[in-house]
């Protein structure tokens, strides 16, 4: 099985990504309610996700 089309561009109406690996969301439901704000918290965690430049 080849790789080619895993790290081939991929695009989802406005938003383009460089290849088609994904991290799924890794919180626990850490909002705050009403209307599901992310807290300070949750922006430090994905902060610290590395992603490629």
């Amino acid at each position: 099985m080849s790789s080619e089309k895993l790290y081939s561009p991929l695009k989802v109406g406005a938003i383009t990504a460089a290849n088609r690996i994904f991290m799924a969301p890794l919180t626990r439901l850490r909002s705050i309610e009403p209307g599901d704000i992310p807290t300070p918290l949750m922006a430090e965690y994905y902060r610290n996700v590395p992603v490629p430049v």
